[in-house]
């Protein structure tokens, strides 16, 4: 990420002891004859340096308007990274500009530009100077010139403009005749006639990643096994070569991407335990392995920030539309975890499967998420994006209650003073109940509250449906996925007190006699033991040992909440066939046939004896789920 390689830049320009010279930009610029890269860099650099004489090299510029094929901007305006200080060239748009962003302290400077203009050739253009944002102003705010063609370095007139406060000001170079590609920019001059003075161009032309870390004012083990986050883009905050990160974890991210005109990808990537391209350390045990994917996800390697696994897919997001994500680790039992992602737009009822990665040497369940923006261009770092963050959750693996994660903390990348400033993070000033971020735009530095209002209850997941998704990945057959034993007696214990057992209310049941919770007999009765049967699609039958005519049923076949479970002779229905999925820590959920999101429930989680024992949809909390202990 940005983060990493701003790091990494600023190191190496302290190596070299120039450090100072990116923060301060006070240098003094004769004129700049056409020269190597090498020798362009040393004259803005090392040249003898006055405290009134700005250099701007010239490529620290954007063509505006922006254009995403290259084949057609019209100007070669060299931007990448590591920063490099080249000239601008190959101008033959006339309906391109030059734009330069710049940080500029109050007062007056002489300006004049540096360039090479194809000998008897003149050219006509306007220079045009404006604020980036109200409470600044600049006089004049246009001049016309002409660059005169002598074939060799030359240096416009200089003209004198006014900065009446501090901030940052647009300078747009617009061709009024033709280019015709006869002209090379070689640097902006200014000269301040005051002292204390300063012009800054930025490092970064991409704009700054800003970014959120959410926790919970609530009580937390701080232990997760799902994590939640929808994200909505404004209209017009989708410039491309955006990353809207959306659930950052300790082994990857999942979030939303800008990738051209015509790509909008949602993208989940996973890092391997060691990095394949740095650590010398590194073998092919530590990477990460694909176990599956949804369709027409593409999935492949990625390098340079780490190594790992990616997997994404076009799913042609829109703006004024939320982006709904949900992520899960499974632990499995030989220090690897099964890492598996969703998502889910506006317009769908019905979740999107990405994929499942396995990670190697990895025990942790989650601990919480961040977010972040990001501009992986560097093309168009001067347009704004924004998005906004809400309903971020992360569910308990023990008791499986939901936590609303309505905290955050902030951080981003740039921030000196005169450099990239331009961010907002916080709670959004319109919605009390959402955080947002934004970047780019040359515009000042907003922070707001770090704080929403704490709600319960969880978001909308249908997580037996999820987890029955991960383990079609990982090829369990039919829709049960706990190790039962076909044709052996289990006492199903619930987890509301792992004592309490389910219960058929009679030694000598029949139909319609009811299932309750009950304290465990000692010895164990037949009311109490469950004999199960597999089934064809790979349910199960739970027949009573107090009479084995009798089975596990949905009373009237209702699928609404509430439904009571009862005893009542096999017929084969739906209303008695039961699906048992795996909910970590050795225990299972019940869900009914009769809907995937439907499961047995222990009425109010009450360890009462003769609680009623009913249907209802699935939340994975200990109500639901239980344990099969073998007689």
């Amino acid at each position: 990420m940005k983060f990493q390689l701003f790091n990494d830049l600023i190191k190496g320009l302290t190596i070299l002891g120039i450090t100072c010279c990116l923060f301060s930009c006070s240098k003094h610029v004769n004129q700049i004859e056409e020269k190597s890269r090498t020798e362009l860099k040393s004259s803005v650099f090392n040249a003898a340096a006055d405290s009134y004489t700005f250099v701007v090299p010239a490529n620290k510029a954007y063509a505006e308007p922006f254009e995403p094929n290259s084949a057609y901007v019209g100007v070669n305006i060299p931007v990448n990274y590591p920063q490099d200080y080249l000239s601008v060239n190959n101008w033959t748009n006339r309906n391109r500009s030059v734009v330069y962003y710049l940080y500029q302290t109050a007062g007056q400077y002489d300006f004049h530009i540096d360039h090479t203009v194809r000998y008897g050739t003149n050219l006509n253009y306007q220079v045009k100077v404006s604020p980036c944002y109200d409470g600044l102003s600049v006089s004049p705010n246009s001049k016309d010139i002409t660059f005169s063609g002598t074939g060799s370095s030359s240096s416009t007139s200089p003209f004198r403009i006014q900065i009446g406060a501090t901030g940052y000001y647009r300078y747009e170079l617009k061709p009024v005749s033709s280019p015709n590609n006869s002209i090379t920019i070689h640097n902006l001059i200014f000269k301040a006639l005051q002292n204390n003075s300063k012009v800054n161009h930025t490092d970064y032309q991409s704009s700054p990643s800003v970014h959120l870390a959410f926790s919970s004012t609530a009580t937390t083990t701080k232990s997760y096994n799902w994590l939640y986050q929808d994200i909505y883009v404004p209209a017009g905050g989708d410039p491309l070569h955006t990353f809207y990160m959306g659930i950052g974890f300790y082994r990857g991210y999942l979030g939303i991407q800008t990738n051209s005109p015509t790509e909008r990808r949602v993208l989940f990537s996973v890092w391997d335990s060691a990095d394949a391209q740095t650590d010398p350390n590194h073998t092919a045990a530590d990477n990460v392995i694909l176990v599956d994917k949804g369709p027409n996800v593409t999935s492949n390697g990625f390098g340079n920030e780490g190594t790992g696994g990616q997997t994404y897919i076009n799913a042609n997001w829109q703006t004024g539309q939320t982006v709904s994500m949900a992520l899960n680790v499974r632990l499995e039992s030989n220090n690897k975890v099964l890492l598996s992602a969703w998502y889910k737009l506006a317009n769908q009822s019905n979740w999107n499967y990405i994929a499942t990665w396995r990670a190697p040497k990895d025990s942790r369940y989650f601990d919480g998420f961040y977010s972040f923006i990001e501009n992986f261009g560097f093309t168009n770092g001067q347009k704004r994006r924004e998005a906004q963050y809400f309903n971020s959750w992360a569910r308990e693996h023990v008791s499986g209650n939901w936590v609303h994660l309505n905290k955050a903390s902030f951080s981003n990348t740039d921030g000196a003073i005169g450099q990239r400033v331009d961010f907002e993070q916080g709670v959004m000033p319109s919605n009390s109940n959402r955080f947002y971020m934004s970047s780019g735009g040359y515009t000042p530095t907003l922070k707001t509250e770090n704080t929403v209002t704490l709600q319960t209850g969880g978001p909308s997941l249908d997580i037996v449906s999820l987890n029955a998704r991960i383990d079609q990945a990982l090829g369990l057959v039919g829709p049960s996925n706990f190790p039962l034993e076909d044709g052996a007696v289990y006492k199903i214990i619930s987890a509301v007190n792992n004592n309490s057992v389910l219960d058929v209310n009679s030694h000598r049941p029949i139909n319609e006699t009811l299932v309750s919770l009950w304290s465990s007999n000692s010895p164990l009765t037949n009311n109490q033991k469950f004999l199960a049967r597999k089934v064809s699609g790979g349910y199960f039958v739970f027949k009573s040992m107090a009479d084995t005519s009798k089975v596990m049923d949905v009373k009237f076949g209702s699928a609404t909440n509430g439904a009571q479970i009862q005893v009542y002779n096999f017929n084969n229905n739906s209303n008695q066939k039961w699906a048992v999925m795996n909910a970590d820590g050795g225990y299972a959920t019940i869900r009914s046939a009769l809907g995937t999101n439907k499961a047995i429930d222990v009425n109010n989680g009450s360890t009462n004896n003769g609680t009623k024992i009913q249907l209802w949809t699935s939340n994975l909390s200990n109500s639901q789920k239980f344990l099969f202990v073998k007689q």
